[in-house]
């Protein structure tokens, strides 16, 4: 999966989301994201997450935007971690309707209140 450099405060970050997670993500069920933070993830960035159909092992086709609001990479009081070292939560705020292409259609990465136009030059055919 790739990343998307929209400016010097904002990344858009493609991901592949599980089809159970995508669909509770997509109903808003499920505000918020757990990775291994190995992006440097950012308050403001945004998540394209693609669902992966596990048992297919293939991507589906649907994805959506959300906006992250709020990282978590450790919450305590001393001494007691909740969260595994080297992962965050993420805090899911805006969201983009669930955006339906076939699979394997060039899809250049819009977001929100993103101009396309600034990341259209970096957009590229999804590996499948």
């Amino acid at each position: 999966m790739s990343d998307y450099k929209v400016n010097e405060w904002r990344t858009i970050h493609e991901l592949k989301c599980w089809d159970t997670y995508f669909q509770a993500v997509a109903n808003r069920t499920k505000p918020f994201d757990i990775r291994k933070n190995d992006r440097n993830f950012q308050s403001g960035d945004i998540l394209w997450l693609r669902e992966w159909l596990v048992e297919e092992n293939r991507y589906s086709g649907r994805s959506l935007y959300a906006t992250v609001t709020l990282i978590l990479s450790k919450f305590a009081p001393e001494g007691f971690d909740v969260i595994v070292p080297g992962y965050v939560v993420m805090g899911l705020g805006t969201m983009s309707n669930v955006i339906d292409y076939p699979v394997g259609t060039l899809t250049i990465a819009y977001a929100l209140d993103i101009d396309a136009s600034e990341i259209a030059s970096q957009a590229h055919e999804p590996k499948i």
